[in-house]
């Protein structure tokens, strides 16, 4: 884990992680088809629009959280900085940080963890024992199992440079199409896909996403400008 920031006292910690990076081999791509019946009844109900406060420099959102309580956390790569939001959209700066982030976690209901892009650190999420990722150059989402070997990829012609990826309390995954100005809704079994949000959304290259399985809530930010939007997952 790097850089681990607990609320209430804060606290800084260096903590080395080794990740192998894996070698992709072999074709075992999925093209994903018409939505099934259980994403179709997953609709989106818009709660709440976030504006951060400026900083020196343009508002560069590469990772976001929601905490139990309603708190919405977000890193700002450009600024280096952490920030929050409250339930009535008002944002603060928390901390500076020592370098740019990429991404940040919930560890506890005390403790988050942001990866800092100095220490050169990978954060890969982990989803019921299956790690997936997205890939920006080839447009495709992977899934691997704990042994590293590749059990599937997802590609659509409606996801390009996928970035942010979640998943919610049903296995379904949650995965934001930069160029696309997208969020795309794909099965658990990987084969049935839903777009759920667009550019009439007010999406402009979305780059970080976060379901939080709790409160059944999903937000998603626009990379540039600081604006965030976060929805009540309905099924």
């Amino acid at each position: 884990m790097k850089n681990a920031f607990s609320f209430g006292t804060i606290s800084y910690h260096h903590n080395p992680i080794c990740l192998n990076i894996l070698q992709l081999q072999g074709e075992h791509a999925q093209t994903i088809v018409r939505p099934s019946n259980a994403i179709d009844k997953i609709k989106l109900i818009p709660k709440q629009r976030i504006q951060l406060h400026k900083s020196e420099n343009v508002t560069g959102i590469t990772g976001c959280e929601i905490l139990n309580d309603g708190q919405l956390l977000f890193v700002d790569f450009d600024n280096r900085r952490l920030s929050s939001a409250d339930s009535q959209s008002r944002s603060k700066e928390l901390m500076k940080l020592s370098s740019s982030p990429r991404d940040i976690a919930i560890i506890d209901n005390n403790t988050v963890a942001i990866t800092l892009r100095d220490d050169l650190s990978v954060d890969v999420p982990l989803f019921d024992g299956k790690i997936f990722c997205t890939n920006c150059e080839d447009h495709k989402v992977y899934c691997y199992d704990m042994n590293g070997d590749l059990l599937r990829k997802y590609s659509d012609e409606n996801l390009r440079k996928p970035f942010g990826i979640d998943e919610d309390s049903h296995g379904n995954i949650y995965v934001a199409g930069r160029e696309t100005n997208n969020v795309l809704l794909i099965s658990p079994d990987g084969h049935r896909t839903k777009e759920l949000l667009t550019s009439k959304n007010g999406l402009c290259d979305p780059y970080a996403l976060h379901v939080n399985k709790t409160t059944n809530q999903l937000l998603v930010c626009n990379e540039f400008g600081g604006q965030a939007f976060l929805f009540d997952i309905a099924n």
